[in-house]
């Protein structure tokens, strides 16, 4: 259950179909709940922000891709839908994408004596990790 729903839930239960009386303390918890989300919710943004910066550069580029506004619900669902795949699937495409990169590289200059992929996804993997730690130590939460 999300967070939303979870609260949702709780004060329709306090409100509505409580077996037991609701007093002052319940009250006070209860708020102190809803506060505590709300302020996660904001600092998640704050303590997030290099995330922040690259979820509104992809939104960005879908945006163009999809040649639509921010209005449009179209391409939030798919970069959401791009964004709940897991890590491993994310290094094996771009794994996919270099090798093919790679590739059609070799037949432009015409170098296409071997079909073995430039790159692994142990190598990209590793590779990645490194600049994703550089960004960190860089750019920190700013």
């Amino acid at each position: 259950m999300k967070k939303k729903e979870a609260i949702q839930r709780l004060g329709w239960r306090f409100a509505n179909h409580s077996t037991f009386n609701v007093n002052a303390k319940d009250i006070e918890a209860w708020n102190t709940i809803i506060e505590l989300v709300n302020s996660h919710d904001a600092d998640g943004f704050k303590n997030n922000q290099l995330f922040a910066k690259a979820y509104i550069g992809l939104l960005k580029a879908t945006l163009e891709h999809y040649g639509t506004d921010i209005f449009d619900s179209k391409p939030q669902k798919a970069m959401h839908k791009y964004l709940e795949k897991p890590l491993q699937w994310h290094i094996k495409e771009f794994v996919e994408y270099l090798n093919l990169s790679a590739m059609y590289e070799r037949i432009e200059n015409g170098k296409l004596e071997s079909a073995e992929n430039a790159f692994t996804v142990e190598d990209v993997e590793m590779n990645t990790k490194q600049m994703v730690n550089e960004c960190l130590r860089k750019y920190g939460n700013v």
